[in-house]
């Protein structure tokens, strides 16, 4: 029985051989298959990542610029709040020191006159004069008419006709 069956093996030899060469041949195949498939993956996902990453550098670069622009903007805010206040604390110093000169100016008799005079001229002759409670004058005609002579008035008069944005330039 033993020749029988090494007879049968040996028949079945070619087809164990052909058969085993088929699966050999279709698991190579399945092999490249699945690496090209793979390998197709990997550089579909490789692209995909160098896009992604493309799209958030972009994104990260653009919200840099939008971040820095708005900081830039913040600064700038931020130094012309500063110029406004230092050219308001100066404008304020200016009045304040035109004030003192105007006030000590009226002290002067002839000086005071001299507002007196204008004073009269403005409303004529017969004006009414009295004094403001920051030494400056103040003019009333007989017809009701008034002219504000006070320091303030006459400081804030004056500078009406400065160009003030000189100060603030350079040069």
């Amino acid at each position: 029985m033993v020749d029988v069956l090494d007879a049968q093996r040996q028949a079945l030899d070619p087809l164990r051989t052909a058969l085993l060469a088929a699966a050999r041949a279709e698991a190579e195949q399945l092999r490249r298959s699945a690496a090209e498939e793979g390998q197709a993956l990997v550089d579909g996902a490789r692209e995909q990542a160098a896009r992604v990453l493309a799209s958030a550098a972009a994104e990260g670069e653009a919200d840099g610029r939008e971040l820095a622009a708005r900081a830039a903007s913040r600064a700038e805010q931020r130094a012309r709040a500063i110029v406004l206040e230092a050219q308001h604390t100066a404008y304020r110093q200016l009045v304040e020191a035109a004030r003192r000169a105007v006030a000590l100016a009226l002290r002067e008799p002839d000086r005071r006159a001299a507002l007196e005079a204008a004073l009269r001229t403005s409303l004529g002759g017969e004006a009414e004069l009295g004094d403001t409670a920051d030494g400056g004058l103040w003019a009333r005609a007989p017809d009701g008419r008034t002219v504000d002579g006070s320091v303030g008035t006459l400081v804030a008069q004056a500078m009406e006709g400065l160009d003030l944005e000189q100060l603030w330039c350079p040069g």
